[in-house]
C-alpha cells in the first residue's frame, strides 16, 4: 500500500477531521479509500433496517441474502468518507466486504488479533 495520498482523499480526511472523525486510509484494488468508524447509534439504524426488511421478507432467503448484501453497502456507505461508494461502478467483487470489515474493526468490532488477558 502507497502512503501517498491524493489530493482529493486528503481533502476529505481534512474535512472528516473538521467534523470531529478519526478519518484512516486504505488501498484496495488500486483505489484509495478514506473510511472512519460508524457509531453505536448508526450501528442501530442498521439493524433496526436489516431486521425489518428480514420480517417482511417472509423469510424468504433469497431475499435476506440480498437484504444482508444492501445492509453491508449501507454500512460502508455510511463509514466511508471517500470516494462515494457507487454499487454500479466496475469495482473488484471483495472491495465493499473489505470496506465493511475495516469499518466494522474500526467501529470496536473486535478481529481475530485481539486477544483478551485474564486477570
Amino acid at each position: 500500500m502507497t502512503n501517498e495520498i491524493s489530493k482529493e482523499a486528503q481533502a476529505a480526511a481534512d474535512a472528516a477531521k473538521e467534523q470531529g472523525f478519526q478519518p484512516l486510509y486504505t488501498v484496495i484494488s488500486n483505489q484509495e479509500y478514506i473510511y472512519r468508524g460508524i457509531t453505536r447509534s448508526e450501528w442501530r439504524e442498521l439493524l433496526d433496517r436489516q431486521n425489518k426488511n428480514i420480517a417482511d421478507s417472509g423469510e424468504d432467503p433469497v431475499k435476506i441474502a440480498a437484504i444482508k448484501e444492501d445492509e453491508m453497502e449501507n454500512l460502508v456507505k455510511m463509514g466511508l468518507i471517500y470516494p462515494e461508494l457507487d454499487s454500479e461502478a466496475q469495482i473488484g467483487a471483495g472491495v465493499v466486504q473489505s470496506l465493511a470489515d475495516a469499518v466494522l474493526l474500526e467501529s470496536g468490532f473486535a478481529g481475530p488479533e485481539v486477544e483478551p488477558v485474564r486477570l
